[in-house]
């Protein structure tokens, strides 16, 4: 157990697997900036995602690092110029329905680089499908690092509208923001 110290108050704290869990809370929260790139999220991607993370680290002890989640339109545009062959021009980053990761553990690391065998074995690939999301080493161009959240193109065609018509044709730093029924 230890505590952080909030508005002059101190909070107790229960240590897992490089995260935390607020003691009688019910939220996964884990240090900066990890909590940084989960809180960019869409509001309802959040929570399926800290429980992803929460059970990864509490069923399999490698720890989750987060590498990317929310991205604007033009981080979005950066990494397809920049020639990185996972990047898509639709991506559910766009509307932060998605997070890429490294999962490490006794000085381990699984990264992009690591096989679809290697990450199945750490477990997390069975979690991340039991909550029904996506894991990007199932798609034809492997993003092995990369989980989202029931995407498809048609998906994305309709909140590309969606966003046009709430933010107007420049709603590229907005997509986390969507209103969404």
């Amino acid at each position: 157990m230890s505590g952080i110290g909030i508005a002059s108050q101190v909070v107790p704290l229960l240590l897992i697997g490089g995260g935390f869990v607020l003691t009688g809370a019910a939220t996964y929260g884990l240090p900066n900036p990890q909590e940084n790139h989960l809180a960019r999220l869409h509001p309802k991607a959040q929570g399926p995602f800290r429980e992803f993370i929460r059970r990864v680290e509490s069923e399999t002890g490698w720890r989750v690092q987060i590498t990317s989640g929310y991205r604007t339109r033009t981080e979005q545009e950066h990494l397809i110029r920049g020639g990185r062959h996972y990047a898509v021009r639709n991506s559910a980053h766009l509307f932060g329905f998605a997070l890429d990761i490294n999962l490490l553990k006794d000085g381990k690391r699984i990264t992009s680089r690591s096989s679809n065998a290697a990450w199945e074995a750490t477990g997390a690939v069975a979690i991340a499908k039991s909550l029904g999301m996506r894991w990007g080493g199932d798609f034809q161009r492997k993003s092995r690092v990369h989980f989202d959240l029931f995407w498809s193109p048609a998906l994305a065609r309709k909140w590309i509208a969606m966003a046009e018509a709430q933010f107007g044709p420049n709603w590229g730093d907005r997509g986390n923001q969507l209103v969404i029924r």
